[in-house]
């Protein structure tokens, strides 16, 4: 697949495999929930949340999301108290001032019971999980 640079980590991902969208986050996130009653805790590995903010997770079905925080304004933040997830789509808030360098996000916390959502500058660095 030849890489589209408007998505994020476009063409990283194996043959037959691809960067989730917002709806399939958000199916995992479902599933995980109405199974656990969390969506959060249920995917994050029970070690590598080693903020003194964050609690282990239980890792109930093996995809053990790290907290490996994120590199943001030339720096890494968050180290084991939170995860980000770049999706494929893009975030075309007109207040960000340039949507086109912006992409919709997922995040695990090591303190809250909830998948967040949001929004990264495509340069940041982020984890990435690809889809079959």
């Amino acid at each position: 697949t030849e890489a589209n640079p408007a998505i994020p980590a476009q063409g990283i991902c194996p043959e037959g495999f691809h960067v989730p969208t917002t709806d399939e986050w958000d199916a995992l996130g479902e599933f995980a929930a109405s199974a656990t009653g969390s969506d959060n805790n249920s995917l994050r590995s029970v070690d590598s949340w080693t903020s003194s903010m964050s609690t282990p997770g239980s890792d109930d079905f093996g995809f053990a999301a790290y907290g490996s925080g994120r590199y943001y304004m030339n720096n890494f933040a968050d180290l084991g108290f939170k995860a980000y997830f770049w999706t494929s789509e893009e975030d075309n808030t007109p207040e960000l001032g340039d949507p086109v360098r912006h992409s919709l996000i997922r995040s695990l916390s090591g303190m809250i019971d909830a998948m967040g959502f949001g929004n990264s500058n495509k340069a940041d660095g982020l984890s990435l999980r690809c889809v079959k």
